[in-house]
């Protein structure tokens, strides 16, 4: 039988930094970046000013955030507003829907920086999943290796908005730690539990199918050997991340 250890999502904003800083903005079908200037920050998303207009009808674009030593980290993005300036200038929200790894790792690091007085807030809302039986976990893995991921949470979430989602089992100290978007998500009526505040939660991850794949490889690679189905689990893994 399943069992998932449902954690309530936080209820605070997430924490969004004040930030100005030279970013790269590629345009699909531009092979020139734009220069800008970015705003503020947060784990799901940026605001930046640019001097012009986006030349593009695309509502997604890739944005460079200058890091150590003149390297940087991107981040795939969708247009949420844009907005002119009394003086010309264009101002663009975006929210992230694509980070590779190691962009992701940078990212937190630099908000962990900069968080100054807003530390108290996270850096993302959380939803953590424990399970006990190794069918369940193959069968989340075969979820995530397909891109989303159905779950029942007793939290009710933003459509739209992103979310950390921490995969484990109850004796397992390997944990997977992904980015999602809520797709949809409905209220659930248990038949003599209709005070439960239960709701079903769709989600799709904000990751490259390679990138699942790698994360499905680390999940089970990193089982220890008293894991309970670990070699069935690895089984599993490798038949779904060989597509990769």
């Amino acid at each position: 039988m399943q069992l998932q250890q449902l954690v309530q999502a936080e209820k605070r904003t997430q924490r969004r930094i004040p930030i100005q800083m030279p970013i790269d903005v590629l345009l699909e079908d531009h092979p020139t970046p734009l220069k800008a200037i970015n705003q503020d920050l947060s784990w799901g998303g940026a605001r930046f000013v640019t001097e012009r207009a986006l030349e593009t009808d695309s509502n997604t674009l890739r944005l460079f955030f200058p890091w150590q030593q003149d390297s940087s980290f991107c981040a795939d993005a969708e247009i949420v507003r844009r907005e002119t300036l009394d003086d010309g200038r264009l101002i663009v929200a975006t929210r992230f829907f694509r980070v590779p790894p190691m962009s992701e790792q940078r990212l937190e690091m630099m908000l962990a920086q900069l968080g100054g007085q807003q530390a108290a807030l996270p850096l993302s809302e959380r939803l953590e999943l424990v399970y006990n039986d190794p069918d369940d976990i193959c069968d989340v893995l075969r979820q995530i290796a397909a891109g989303g991921l159905m779950v029942t949470t007793t939290a009710a979430y933003r459509e739209d908005q992103s979310i950390r989602l921490s995969i484990a089992g109850t004796e397992m100290s390997s944990e997977l730690t992904l980015r999602a978007r809520v797709i949809d998500q409905a209220r659930q009526l248990l038949p003599g539990h209709e005070w439960a505040p239960l709701h079903q939660v769709e989600l799709r991850f904000e990751h490259s199918v390679s990138d699942l794949y790698g994360f499905i490889r680390g999940f089970a690679q990193g089982l220890p050997e008293e894991t309970l189905g670990r070699e069935r689990i690895r089984a599993c893994a490798t038949r779904l991340a060989s597509h990769g």
